[in-house]
Formats: structure tokens, sequence, C-alpha cells
């Protein structure tokens, strides 16, 4: 089986069981593309952010998941809807009864819920365990390997206003909201089974399969959206963006957004590394890019090329496993200074 497992520092919001009223999904307007209705498989729209030789890639990573987001942000910044799709497959040997989804905003400080829970046309509701972090839906009938299903949830997360929990990497402070895997991500099924646990909070704490993402997001106006994978198309209507987003192949999706973000940027090896701070921290964003950019070359020199043409969060860690190409560096680095400290 191919899959791109890895540890990842990321940032975990709160589910709890209970019905919420969610807002629901908006249709796109009339001069923005509905990616959403791209077939499930079809992997074209995510190539233009590859660069050429990792282009093949996309093709080697069948059964791999495939997300269908919508996240609303609010005027507040620190409160966001959202409406989930996703394609699962089962890529094991043995058939699958269950799956299991990781809800990390709820040992993260913040809260997420859960609502409108079902499993291609049919209802069902879920259990939960380790502190509502993790969400367990049942099958009504086995998934017999290579089998897919279409899972569907809406979801809220109120993120955290603190940098308490895990370096701050979903909260929302000083004008800045931060926000890691706030969205239902399913967990990685390994020789083990479903990996499941409460990690601790001083590092990484994602485990999780490459997979591809299509998102739109709607913002206030006003505020600068920085998001990992490639920017599709854009528009806006009165005081609100809209954003449609294709990232893949990846293992987190990332939003970070102020209203005081200006970017820096500087390209290595047809490489863009991104750097975005308010304007009273440009020398030190000017210096992270710098920094950033040799970091890339000296991984890229050691481990191989890196995969994707520019990004808003990519990790450079060399002990993530790829089981594509153990040559091919799978992410680059793009950093973002929130006060003085990068989240990487």
């Amino acid at each position: 089986m191919i899959r791109f497992t890895a540890s990842l520092l990321l940032f975990s919001w709160v589910a709890v069981s209970c019905n919420f009223l969610v807002s629901p999904a908006t249709p796109p307007p009339s001069n923005l593309p509905d990616i959403f209705e791209i077939p499930w498989n079809d992997r074209s729209i995510f190539k233009e952010g590859l660069v050429p030789s990792a282009q093949p890639a996309l093709d080697e990573l069948e059964g791999a998941s495939v997300y269908h987001i919508e996240l609303n942000i609010e005027e507040s910044l620190f409160d966001v809807m959202g409406t989930l799709h996703v394609q699962y497959t089962n890529n094991e040997d043995i058939a699958l009864d269950e799956v299991h989804f990781r809800l990390f905003p709820n040992i993260l400080g913040g809260k997420m819920q859960i609502a409108n829970l079902r499993v291609g046309e049919l209802t069902t509701w879920p259990r939960y365990a380790l502190e509502n972090s993790l969400m367990i839906v049942p099958l009504a009938q086995p998934m017999e390997p290579g089998d897919s299903i279409i899972i569907h949830m809406d979801f809220s997360v109120t993120v955290p206003q603190s940098l308490d929990s895990n370096y701050g990497v979903l909260a929302y402070a000083d004008d800045v909201l931060a926000l890691a895997h706030a969205y239902p991500m399913i967990a990685v099924y390994d020789e083990e089974g479903w990996n499941a646990e409460i990690p601790p909070q001083t590092g990484d704490v994602v485990f999780a399969d490459a997979s591809f993402y299509l998102l739109r997001i709607s913002a206030p106006k006003d505020v600068v959206l920085v998001t990992s994978g490639r920017e599709i198309s854009r528009t806006e209507i009165e005081h609100v963006q809209i954003l449609n987003v294709a990232s893949g192949p990846a293992r987190d999706f990332y939003l970070a957004a102020s209203p005081d973000y200006e970017e820096t940027s500087e390209t290595f090896n047809g490489v863009t590394v991104r750097s975005f701070a308010p304007r009273y921290f440009d020398d030190g964003s000017r210096a992270a890019v710098s920094i950033a950019a040799r970091a890339g070359d000296l991984q890229c020199a050691l481990w191989g090329v890196s995969i994707h043409r520019t990004g808003h969060r990519r990790d450079a860690d060399p002990r993530a496993r790829n089981r594509i190409s153990r040559h091919r560096c799978d992410h680059i680095m793009d950093v973002r200074w929130k006060q003085n400290q990068s989240l990487l």
C-alpha cells in the first residue's frame, strides 16, 4: 500500500457530541467555479502546485483520501463553521467496520462540535473517546479492501484566544488567526489497527496519511489569508472574500489570517518561500525567508528535490516517511511570523 505517513506539528480542536446550528453550504458566485464538482479521483487540479519532476506522484497515490471542505471564518476570526465531505478508501488487506477521525481542537484548548453525520446517504451516530479528540464512525456494513465511501458532516470550531497549547498553532491572538487541523481528520490505520492516542502537546501531535484537499474558504474581506496549497480562484462579495484552494498531496491543511499581514518572498530552485508578518516585523520576516530558502537548498541537496512550487506552511522534517520515494523531499518550508516567533 502506497502511503505518506508522518508525524507533524499540528493544532488540535475540541469536539463534543451535541447538535448545533450550522449555516448551510453557500453556492459559489456565478463568476467562481465550483471546485467540488471535480470528480473525486481527478488529480489534475493539483498538478500545477507541484514541480514537474514531482507530478508523476499524483498517479502513485491511488486510494488516498480526498477532502472537500467548506470553511466559513466569522467576523471575530476565532469562530469557524465548516462542512466536510471526504472520500475514504480501504487500503488495508482486511475489512473495516468503522472509520476513526481525530478532532484535535478538543485537546488544544479549543472546541469542535459535529452535526449531521452521514455515511453515504445514511445518517449515523458516532462514539467519542480520548477526551472527545477521537470520533468513531460505525459503518452499516464492513468495507472490503479497495472499497470507497463518502462521509459527510458539519462542524464548528471555537479557536482558543491564547498561546498556551502546542505553541499556539491553533490560536487567535494579537489579530492573528493560526488554524491548523481545524477539520475532522481521518486517523491512520496501520499494522496496530487504528492509531489513536492523546499525543504530547509539546511537539508533533499529528500522525497522518497524505491526502488531497479542495476547499472553499469564506472570510472577512479585510484580512490577508495564507493557506497551504495553491489558490485556484478568488472573488469578493460586499464584505466577504471567497477563495478556492487545492492542496495535495499533503498531510494536513493549514490556514493563517490577519489584517496586518504583509508578504516577503524569495525563490530557490524553482520553489518560492513566502513569509507573512506585520510590517513592524519586516526585518525578521526577511531574515526568516532567507534562512528558510537556504535550509531548503540544504534539505534538497541531502534528501532530494522539493515537490511543491510554493506553499503556506510546509514542514521540512527528514524523519517524514515518504513511501513513494525515499529520495524526494515531500515538502518545503514556509515561515509565518506571529509576534517574535515563527510557525513552521
